[in-house]
């Protein structure tokens, strides 16, 4: 760990998060220099002082705030040069457990979303930081094409993580980063993207009721053919002699296969998509208990709704 680096990555950050901001779309809110109101005012309450528009922060308490809830939380200080600001980085734009996470995946230790002597042991063991920092950009690239707000911020986060991965990368081969160097052109990016803001599958009841209906329905037509059959053979007529039953038999059992496909259909789309959901947040070679302990279930299919948030425990106010 290069003893400059905390100042320097936290200039970088600084330069990603810009100036004051107050867009409507940002999950964020009104936000100065990637503090928002709402974490200014909890940070303020708890060193005893009134809340205030966050436009008025000074660079001090930013400074602060980055530092305590971040710099220190994935203990940065601890990790090997590039990777210390690569987990910053992310930790600042996704929240710190979910960056830590992401580097407990890919170190192969217990994910937990703290940074413990195990996770520190493994980071400070690996002799390919370069390639772990490529990993860790990767599996949080992976993370943000999930957003609901991937369309709109989803150029500008692509442009951060790759700024993130060339400089951590760069710092993990030796070079020194400046605090100077790191306000160079600043790459404005500061749209929150948080855990929460990911685009989740749906209609899993609708697509099970689907199915349902079409099993029952073909069933009904099945049997409706088997009686007109039954009548007609009873009666020595030819079950032609029920052209409007015959049609009606037959059309109850193209709808019922069609609702039957539809209804299969969605849910292996709904499977799909948990299953891309848990890569982008658990990762491929997350296995056993840790990660159903983590994350969601490799199908997803059957959880209540309003459950699937509740994993997130990691979720974190926007700084």
């Amino acid at each position: 760990m290069v003893a400059t680096n905390q100042k320097a990555a936290l200039a970088r950050v600084l330069g990603h998060e810009g100036g004051n901001a107050d867009d409507p779309h940002d999950p964020g809110g009104r936000t100065s220099r990637g503090v928002t109101q709402r974490v200014y005012d909890a940070w303020r309450r708890g060193h005893g002082q009134p809340a205030r528009d966050v436009f008025l922060a000074s660079t001090a308490e930013v400074r602060a705030i980055y530092l305590e809830q971040y710099w220190h939380r994935v203990r940065a200080d601890e990790l090997p040069a590039g990777l210390d600001y690569a987990v910053f980085d992310a930790a600042v734009n996704s929240g710190p457990v979910q960056a830590v996470k992401w580097l407990q995946r890919d170190l192969g230790v217990r994910v937990d979303g703290v940074v413990g002597q195990v996770t520190l042991t493994a980071a400070r063991s690996r002799q390919d930081v370069a390639a772990l920092i490529a990993s860790q950009c990767a599996r949080r690239l992976a993370f943000l094409k999930q957003l609901r707000m991937w369309r709109r911020f989803g150029a500008g986060w692509t442009k951060r993580v790759a700024n993130v991965e060339r400089v951590a990368t760069a710092m993990a081969g030796g070079a020194r980063l400046t605090e100077s160097k790191s306000r160079e052109s600043p790459l404005v990016v500061s749209a929150r993207a948080d855990p929460g803001q990911i685009s989740r599958p749906s209609g899993a009841g609708f697509a099970g009721a689907a199915a349902g209906a079409g099993l029952a329905t073909a069933a009904v037509a099945e049997a409706l053919g088997d009686s007109l059959r039954q009548a007609a053979a009873d009666i020595g007529l030819a079950a032609q002699s029920f052209p409007a039953v015959a049609a009606m038999a037959s059309a109850m059992t193209a709808c019922g296969l069609l609702l039957l496909v539809a209804g299969v259909c969605w849910r292996l789309y709904i499977a799909w998509r948990w299953r891309v959901i848990d890569k982008a947040l658990c990762g491929p070679t997350d296995t056993g208990n840790d990660r159903m302990a983590a994350c969601s279930p490799g199908l997803g299919l059957f959880r209540r709704r309003g459950v699937f948030l509740s994993k997130f425990g990691e979720r974190q106010p926007r700084v």
